[in-house]
């Protein structure tokens, strides 16, 4: 009888081993299957259609010519061709505008370890570049002859290709910074900046020009800014009365921003991140 009972006893564990294996190993081989496809995609390799769609960028550095910083918009086709074009400010003079200068063509290639290179339609090198982030976002730099600038691009919007922009991509409050050089020194600032999604926002930021802080965030009053979208993605900044300030593009699906401002002899640049990205 004891046999008995241990037979059925080790029949009854036999069985349960059995249903545990029978069940188990699908969830286990789930798990080990998404942690091989999230291994694999990490370990993809780079090529020419890692680089595909319209990413903005800024950029900034020294020039034989004074300091630079320029804001714009570049479009890979994932073949190894791409156009640019950009607002660029060379010692306090704007050479170049996004709205108004046609977009100049270039090559790219991408290695498999994601470094890049940026040529000239002639082939000639003119920049080096390191992609990260699975493609979304690039660091580069120019070997034009005596430049020192760096730049970074992210892509206009990361889920949707074909997605467009307006004045309603831009809605909420976002921080940003600020810094370059004016005719009265090197200047820096922070600042809350809250869009309307119609086209208004309000400004406030403290403001160092020189080593003296001539704007406090805490305590100067917000400023009224208006805003323009394109569907490009390309905005402006006007003041009250209509006056351009500022050029930007809008990254991340709304949730970025690389700006630059126009005012007279100014070389600055900035970046606008939104405060609650939800």
């Amino acid at each position: 009888m004891k046999r008995y009972v241990s037979w059925i006893t080790l029949g009854g564990l036999v069985a349960s081993l059995l249903f545990c294996v029978s069940v188990l190993p699908e969830e286990r081989f789930g798990t080990i299957s998404k942690a091989h496809a999230q291994e694999k995609e990490e370990n993809t390799p780079c090529s020419v259609a890692t680089l595909k769609g319209a990413y903005g960028f800024f950029r900034t550095g020294t020039t034989p010519f004074g300091p630079l910083v320029g804001v714009g918009i570049s479009t890979f086709d994932g073949h190894g061709s791409s156009t640019g074009r950009q607002t660029i400010r060379r010692n306090g003079v704007t050479t170049s505008d996004l709205f108004a200068t046609p977009a100049g063509p270039g090559i790219y290639k991408v290695d498999p370890d994601c470094a890049a290179r940026f040529l000239m339609p002639d082939g000639s090198l003119m920049g080096h570049a390191v992609i990260v982030d699975g493609g979304k976002e690039i660091f580069f730099m120019s070997l034009s002859d005596a430049n020192t600038i760096y730049g970074v691009m992210k892509k206009i919007n990361k889920e949707k290709e074909d997605s467009s922009c307006s004045v309603a991509t831009l809605n909420g409050t976002y921080g940003f910074f600020r810094t370059g050089t004016t005719p009265f020194g090197p200047l820096v600032g922070i600042a809350i900046s809250t869009f309307d999604g119609n086209g208004s926002s309000t400004w406030r930021q403290t403001i160092r020009r020189n080593g003296v802080t001539i704007s406090d965030l805490f305590t100067t009053p917000a400023v009224p800014v208006i805003y323009e979208v394109d569907p490009d993605c390309a905005a402006r900044f006007l003041n009250p009365d209509g006056s351009v300030f500022g050029h930007a593009v809008v990254v991340d699906g709304g949730k970025e921003l690389f700006a630059m401002n126009l005012s007279d002899a100014n070389t600055i640049y900035g970046v606008m991140k939104k405060i609650d990205k939800d």
